[in-house]
């Protein structure tokens, strides 16, 4: 049997390409970052020109609506509470797929649904140096269907999907 439907948006994967095609995106600069060249490269990159840049002071702990892209890791806001398995992230270094990166030549892009409104996505960019940044800024919209990229002096080291928690439509059945 042939079944075609169309996915709600709350079960398609976070990935780069639903951050690139996000209608309403507001890029949060972390505390302690500061909005500069690299985070202009990765917007121009990813065709987000004219997204609406704010400061995580300004925005006082309060999470905005729509989707967001984080640069630096937020401390006064917690949206990367619940990760995914085999995956931390902190100031100075992150681990995916079980592999640790640490070094100042490392990046991480990772793009997770919001977990309060799953047709959003929320997006983190956490360079470890101004010189990884520049380097994986430029290659991060050309890997658009995955949600967790990590680059070691602007090399892909770990390219995953991370697939929704849940689905609505889809029902276990268990047969004996």
């Amino acid at each position: 049997m042939d079944l075609f439907r169309l996915i709600p948006v709350s079960e398609l994967p976070a990935t780069v390409n639903r951050l690139k095609a996000a209608k309403d995106l507001t890029v949060v600069v972390a505390q302690g970052w500061q909005q500069d060249a690299p985070l202009a490269l990765l917007l121009e990159s990813l065709g987000r020109q004219g997204a609406r840049v704010v400061t995580e002071k300004t925005l006082g702990g309060k999470v905005p609506e729509g989707d967001i892209l984080f640069y630096g890791l937020p401390r006064t806001m917690a949206p990367f509470d619940r990760l995914p398995a085999a995956m931390a992230v902190a100031d100075d270094r992150f681990t995916v797929a079980g592999e640790s990166f640490s070094q100042a030549d490392d990046a991480l892009f990772l793009v997770l649904s919001n977990p309060d409104h799953p047709e959003r996505v929320t997006g983190l960019f956490l360079p470890l140096s101004a010189s990884a940044a520049a380097a994986a800024a430029p290659k991060i919209t050309h890997y658009g269907r995955y949600s967790a990229l990590a680059f070691r002096k602007g090399e892909n080291r770990q390219k995953r999907v991370v697939t929704p928690r849940s689905s609505e439509t889809t029902k276990e059945l268990l047969l004996r």
